[in-house]
């Protein structure tokens, strides 16, 4: 961009301007002024600008047609701007606001300082944005508004008494009320009645209904299974306090899986640490206890079955310790899971048939191949199906469904047993946690964390007295998808997420 532009070629500030001093002080205005400054005869001819009037009237130094004050002042003060221009003979110096037109044809209100420079009528035009306060007041509170009504949380405005002033669209969701049924209403009466009441909420309004304190306070509150968190800022404005109703469920719970990932951090640190001491001094018992088995009368021979049976207990449970373990490098490779379906259901066939229980496929179509270690995705599917034998006492069905769709493996591990409650359906990935009498509240833990090794997700439903099913996800994998680096994750990534 120029710094300043001559309209009038023919035109020389030297030769309106006898005074060398005027001429000093008048150039050095030009070049260095940050307002806008216009040079222009009594014909209304410009005949200069400097930077700051061609930034701010966007002046087109192309044309050269020979740019007059009509072409940039707004119709409504060109009338009036000539009157100025006739007084400014008299007093030499005048001040006022006019709206000009920018290269853009839009409207800018600038203050102006005239001067009279010669006896020509050179007038010296000085431009200052203005901000017309008459026409940005009226929009602030409609912005404000519609802030108020589009924010992502619920906000309340009330008196000091609790009475509701007003309430945007999220706060009438949280009550499940519509506005003009909530407007004058006591808030604390409505929180009764939404089973939110807070006991601090009660002192907390009779606090702000009699001081003037400005300290904001945070309660906590719940709804069914929703957390919500409540924020009063008191004295927003004379005798009015602000409520902000946000919903942390997703915060709460992101914390409750932190604190469960930190649990399984703890154990795997005590597990790594004392799976040598144990492991070394069992195998060592085992052995000399199955020695000491055939050198002893039979009628003590029971002993010895229940010795070595709670030994293999406490080794089944130090391997699920060890299971919950910093892991070790595991190579992945391309598996086939209904082979590997089946062989488990070979395995545990026995156990299963003592209990009088079917276990049955049904294909629906499907590669099968995911990318995967075998062993680990074969100790998946034994902890399901034991917790599945363990359900039914009486005898049922396990009935393993394999399906395949948009490049993710689904298998559906139905049982007939005795179902499970809802709250104890939320804890089934909590360490320690058991419903049986010898359980160790490890096995699901293990079989959670093998699968989300293997990059799958699992969801379980259950209805009592009906039974148990886990939906089990997999990426299928092909032969060309094997990257023992990086993979190809992204797919996958986004059905995680939409699940």
């Amino acid at each position: 961009m120029q710094k300043y532009g001559w309209i009038q070629k023919d035109w020389s500030l030297k030769d309106e301007l006898q005074t060398p001093i005027m001429e000093e002080v008048t150039l050095h205005v030009l070049e260095n002024i940050r307002d806008g400054v216009l040079l222009f005869n009594e014909k209304g001819e410009v005949l200069h600008y400097n930077a700051a009037a061609n930034k701010l009237l966007q002046i087109d130094t192309t044309d050269s047609v020979i740019l007059t004050t009509e072409d940039i002042l707004h119709q409504k003060d060109q009338q009036r701007f000539h009157r100025q221009i006739a007084a400014l003979c008299q007093s030499k110096k005048l001040t006022d606001q006019f709206t000009f037109v920018t290269g853009e044809n839009e409207s800018v209100d600038c203050a102006c300082n005239l001067f009279l420079l010669s006896e020509k009528s050179i007038v010296l035009l000085i431009l200052t944005i203005t901000v017309n306060e008459d026409s940005i007041l009226p929009v602030v509170p409609h912005i404000y508004k519609k802030i108020f009504e589009q924010t992502i949380n619920g906000l309340m405005i009330s008196d000091l008494k609790g009475r509701i002033i007003d309430i945007n669209e999220k706060g009438c969701e949280f009550f499940d009320q519509q506005k003009k049924d909530l407007i004058g209403k006591d808030s604390l009466k409505e929180f009764q009645r939404m089973e939110t009441f807070i006991p601090e909420y009660n002192q907390y309004m009779q606090k702000m209904s009699s001081s003037s304190s400005e300290v904001v306070s945070t309660l906590m509150g719940k709804r069914g299974d929703c957390q919500y968190e409540f924020m009063m800022i008191p004295h927003i404005s004379k005798n009015i306090n602000l409520t902000i109703i946000r919903d942390v469920t997703d915060i709460v719970q992101m914390m409750e899986h932190l604190n469960k990932y930190d649990t399984l951090k703890v154990i795997g640190q005590l597990a790594a640490g004392i799976a040598h001491e144990i492991r070394n001094p069992m195998t060592s018992l085992k052995g000399f206890i199955q020695l000491l088995q055939a050198s002893v009368k039979e009628d003590h021979s029971m002993y010895f079955g229940v010795i070595l049976s709670e030994l293999q207990r406490i080794e089944t449970i130090m391997t699920e310790f060890l299971m919950l373990a910093k892991p070790k490098t595991v190579v992945f490779d391309l598996v086939s899971l209904p082979s590997i379906i089946r062989e488990t259901i070979e395995l545990m066939q026995p156990q299963a048939s003592l209990g009088n229980i079917q276990m049955n496929t049904v294909d629906e179509g499907s590669s099968g191949l995911v990318y995967g270690e075998s062993n680990r995705l074969k100790q998946v599917f034994i902890n399901i199906i034991k917790n599945s034998i363990e359900a039914m006492q009486d005898g049922g069905e396990i009935i393993f469904t394999v399906s395949e769709q948009d490049g993710i493996q689904h298998i559906a591990i139905q049982d007939t047993g005795c179902g499970i409650e809802q709250k104890q359906l939320d804890r089934l990935n909590e360490p320690f946690y058991t419903t049986k009498e010898n359980g160790t509240g490890l096995g699901l833990v293990v079989t959670f964390k093998i699968i989300e090794e293997h990059q799958g997700k699992v969801e379980v439903e259950s209805k009592v007295g009906e039974g148990t099913c886990f939906h089990l996800y997999f990426p299928v994998r092909g032969a060309d998808d094997i990257d023992e680096t990086t993979g190809k994750e992204s797919d996958w990534t986004s059905f995680i997420n939409d699940k």
